[in-house]
C-alpha cells in the first residue's frame, strides 16, 4: 500500500530550540514529507537552519496566543489535509523551573529519536489513531476547569459531545489525518484564545480544552491513542532502563520495589527521605492526584535535606503518628483541605526562611511543631 505524504507542523517560540528540533526530524528524511514551520516572531537564522535542512520548508508568521495551539489551527486551516496520511505535530517546549527539559525530551525521543522508533510509531497507525509518549498519555479528570466547566462549554459551543479521553499532555504526537480533518472542521480558531499570562505549566484556557481534543476526537472515530516507550539502544535512558530492570531497588510513592531479572516484588514504604534540591512531596486525596493517594497515613516519616523543597498535604486525607522533618534551607509545608492529623510531627531545624502553613478546616490533634532556627513561619 502506498501511503499519501506525512504533513510535518513545527510551531517554534523558543528559537534556540530549532537545532534540537531538526536533529530529530533527521529521523524521517527517507518519509515522503511537507514541513511547515509557524512562528510568532520573524528569525532569519531560524529559517536558514531549517532551509539548510529542508529546502522546501515553508514558514507562516502567527500570532503570539493559544501557546502551540492557535499557530497550529491557524496552520492547518491553510491546507489542503487530503494530501495527507497522517500528521506529525512538534513544538519548542520550555525548560521546568529547575532547568530540566525532560518533558520536551521524553515527548521527543519516544515519538522520533531515531530512524527506527519513528518508524515502529509510523507502522502504529495503521490500528491507533494517535501515537504520544505513553508516560505523557493523561486520563482526563474533573478537577481542572479544561477537564470540567470549561471544556463542557467550549465542547456546547462547537456542538460535539463533552465525553472523557486520554489526551496526549504536550500536543506533541503522530496522528491519522482524519482527526485533524476533524478537528479543522470545528472551527476552533473562533474560540477566546487570549489570556493574562502564557506559561510553562499554566491552566484553564481554550487551548488546554483543545489539547483534550484531540484525544476526545481520536475516541469519538473509535480509534486509540498508543503509548509510545522506545529508547534508542544503548542510550543513556536505555543502559538506566536495562540496568534497572537487571537489579535495582527503588522508592517510589508510598512502596519500595525490588527488581531482578525483570521481576518486581512491591514493598510498602513508610519513610520518605528527599536528601536533593527543589523536589516537592504531594500528600492528597483524589483520583487525578500524585505520588500518595490514600484516604488514611499511618507511621509515615518524610525527611528533606535538600534546599527549596516542598511538601504540600490536603484533600481530605487523614494522619496518625507521621513525622514531617524539613533540615534545609527554604523548605515548604503546607497543609489544607480539611487534613486530620493525629499525633503527628513536624520539625524545622535548619537555616532561615522555612515555613509551615496549616489552613482551611484542618483537624490537629496531639500535635507538635518544633522550630530550631530563626525565620521559620508557621501560620495555624
Amino acid at each position: 500500500m502506498k501511503y499519501k505524504k506525512i504533513l510535518v507542523c513545527v510551531h517554534i517560540y523558543y528559537h534556540n530550540q530549532v537545532d534540537y528540533i531538526i536533529e530529530k526530524l533527521k529521523s524521517i528524511e527517507k518519509f515522503d514529507y511537507d514541513l511547515y514551520v509557524t512562528y510568532s516572531q520573524e528569525n532569519q537564522e531560524t529559517k536558514e537552519k531549517f532551509l539548510n535542512f529542508n529546502k522546501d520548508t515553508k514558514f507562516l508568521l502567527t500570532q503570539n496566543i493559544g501557546y502551540d495551539i492557535y499557530p497550529f489551527l491557524f496552520l492547518i486551516d491553510k491546507i489542503d489535509l487530503d494530501k495527507y496520511y497522517c500528521l506529525l505535530k512538534l513544538h519548542t517546549k520550555n525548560c521546568n523551573k529547575f532547568g530540566s527539559y525532560s518533558w520536551r525530551d521524553d515527548l521527543y525521543e519516544n515519538l522520533l529519536d531515531t530512524e527506527n522508533i519513528f518508524r515502529n510509531n509510523f507502522n502504529k497507525l495503521k490500528k491507533y489513531g494517535m501515537v504520544g509518549s505513553k508516560k505523557w498519555i493523561f486520563k482526563m479528570g474533573d478537577k481542572l476547569p479544561e477537564d470540567s466547566w470549561l471544556y463542557e462549554k467550549i465542547c456546547t459551543e462547537i456542538g460535539i459531545e463533552p465525553i472523557r479521553a486520554k489526551f496526549v499532555g504536550g500536543t506533541i504526537f503522530l496522528a491519522r489525518i482524519e482527526i485533524i480533518k476533524k478537528i479543522k472542521n470545528l472551527n476552533l480558531l473562533k474560540l477566546d484564545y487570549s489570556c493574562k499570562k502564557m506559561e510553562t505549566g499554566s491552566n484553564s484556557t481554550a487551548a488546554h480544552v483543545v489539547e483534550r481534543l484531540f484525544g476526545v476526537i481520536c475516541k469519538q472515530m473509535n480509534m486509540r491513542i498508543y503509548g509510545s516507550d522506545q529508547l534508542k539502544m544503548f542510550s543513556e535512558k536505555w543502559n538506566k532502563r536495562f540496568i534497572k530492570n537487571v537489579f535495582s531497588l527503588e522508592n517510589k510513592y508510598t512502596y519500595k520495589y525490588l527488581t531482578f531479572l525483570w521481576i518486581s516484588i512491591r514493598f510498602k514504604r513508610y519513610k520518605y527521605n528527599i536528601n536533593g534540591d527543589g523536589n516537592k512531596l504531594y500528600i492528597i486525596n483524589g483520583k487525578n492526584a500524585y505520588p500518595l493517594r490514600k484516604k488514611s497515613i499511618k507511621g509515615l516519616n518524610v525527611s528533606i535535606k535538600g534546599e527549596n523543597n516542598f511538601i504540600g498535604i490536603a484533600n481530605n486525607a487523614k494522619f496518625e503518628n507521621c513525622n514531617f522533618k524539613i533540615n534545609a534551607d527554604n523548605g515548604v509545608i503546607l497543609v489544607k483541605d480539611n487534613t486530620e492529623l493525629k499525633n503527628c510531627e513536624f520539625t524545622l531545624e535548619k537555616e532561615p526562611y522555612m515555613q509551615i502553613e496549616i489552613t482551611e478546616n484542618t483537624k490537629l490533634e496531639n500535635k507538635e511543631i518544633i522550630s530550631n532556627d530563626k525565620y521559620e513561619q508557621t501560620i495555624i
